[in-house]
C-alpha cells in the first residue's frame, strides 16, 4: 500500500493584525513532510515604551497559514534496486575491471590520488549463499547485496542510476547499509588501535568512514557536482536505513550511493541492500 503523508508545498503566509485589518508581512517558500499538523497563533507581548493605547493600536497577532496538500509516495522506475537482476562491469569511466562488478543498471565511480591518496576500490555482488556473509550478515533482504570496499587505502566510491523523472514532483530516496571499518580482523564489530596499542570501539556517529545517499535533480552524473543533494551518517555494523528527498529540476533524476574514508584502515568495506525511489503524488 501506498505510504501517505501530509506534505507542506506551498508558503507559509504571516500576517499581521492592526486595527481590524490584516497585512501580508510575508511568504515563505516550505516543503515539510509530517504525519500531523499544527496552526499556531503567536501573541507577542506588549512594548511598555509604546506610546500607543491598546484602544488605538491593539497588539499585532501573527499568524502562520500553511498550505497542505496530501500525497502518496509511490515506486518511481527504479532499475534493480534490489541488486538481485544481474551483474555487469559498468564505471563511469567506461573502462572495464575484473574486480568491479556492478549491478546491472547501476554504474561504478570512484576518486583516485589526490592529498587523501583514495584507491579505486572492489566491488561485488555479494549473495546470501556465500557462507562469508553470513556472520555477521551482510545481506539485508533478498538473496544478494552490494559490497565494496578498499584495503589500507582511502576510499570515495559509490554507484549511481540515472531515472526518468517527472519536472516539479518530489523524489524520496531510500537504501539500507552498513560499514565495517577497522583496523582489526574481529568482522562484528569496527574498531581501531591507537598509537599505545590500545583497542577502541567505533560506534554509530564516530567520524571515519561515513555512508551517503544522494540526489542530482538535474540528471547529472557527477557524484561531485554541486547541484547532487547528499544526506549522510556513520552506520557501522548493523543495517540503517538512510534516505535523501528532493524536488526534480528536468527530465531526470540521478541517484547516488556512496562511502567515503577518513583514514586508510585495513578494512574500509561497505554493504548497500534495498534501494527505493519513490515520487509523491
Amino acid at each position: 500500500m501506498p505510504e501517505s503523508d501530509l506534505i507542506f508545498s506551498g508558503e507559509i503566509m504571516m500576517y499581521r493584525t492592526r486595527a481590524g485589518q490584516a497585512q501580508l508581512m510575508l511568504r515563505i517558500p516550505l516543503f515539510l513532510i509530517a504525519v500531523g499538523l499544527t496552526l499556531s497563533l503567536a501573541e507577542p507581548r506588549p512594548n511598555p515604551a509604546s506610546a500607543h493605547t491598546e484602544a488605538e493600536d491593539p497588539f499585532p497577532y501573527l499568524i502562520y497559514l500553511p498550505l497542505v496538500e496530501r500525497h502518496e509516495w509511490v515506486d518511481a522506475p527504479l532499475n534493480n534496486g534490489s541488486f538481485e537482476g544481474g551483474t555487469w562491469h559498468g564505471t563511469h569511466s567506461g573502462i572495464t575491471y575484473d574486480n568491479i562488478r556492478v549491478p546491472e543498471s547501476w554504474t561504478a565511480f570512484w576518486l583516485e590520488g589526490g592529498d587523501q591518496e583514495f584507491g579505486r576500490p572492489e566491488m561485488e555482488v555479494i549473495s546470501r549463499e556465500d557462507e562469508r556473509y553470513l556472520n555477521p550478515l551482510r545481506v539485508y533482504e533478498g538473496d544478494h547485496a552490494l559490497k565494496w570496499f578498499t584495503f589500507y587505502r582511502n576510499g570515495d566510491a559509490g554507484v549511481y542510476q540515472r531515472i526518468a523523472a517527472v519536472d516539479g514532483a518530489w523524489y524520496r530516496a531510500r537504501a539500507y547499509v552498513h560499514v565495517w571499518y577497522s583496523t582489526e580482523d574481529n568482522p562484528h564489530i569496527s574498531q581501531w588501535r591507537d598509537g599505545e596499542g590500545q583497542v577502541h570501539p567505533i560506534v554509530n556517529g564516530d567520524p571515519g568512514m561515513a555512508a551517503m545517499i544522494g540526489i542530482d535533480p538535474t540528471g547529472g552524473t557527477d557524484p561531485y557536482a554541486p547541484t547532487v543533494i547528499w544526506q549522510s551518517a556513520n552506520i557501522y555494523d548493523q543495517f540503517a536505513p538512510l534516505e535523501v528527498v528532493t524536488v526534480a529540476r528536468g527530465q531526470f533524476v540521478t541517484l547516488f550511493l556512496r562511502t567515503t574514508t577518513l583514514y586508510p584502515f585495513k578494512h574500509c568495506d561497505a554493504y548497500w541492500d534495498a534501494v527505493t525511489l519513490e515520487v509523491a503524488q
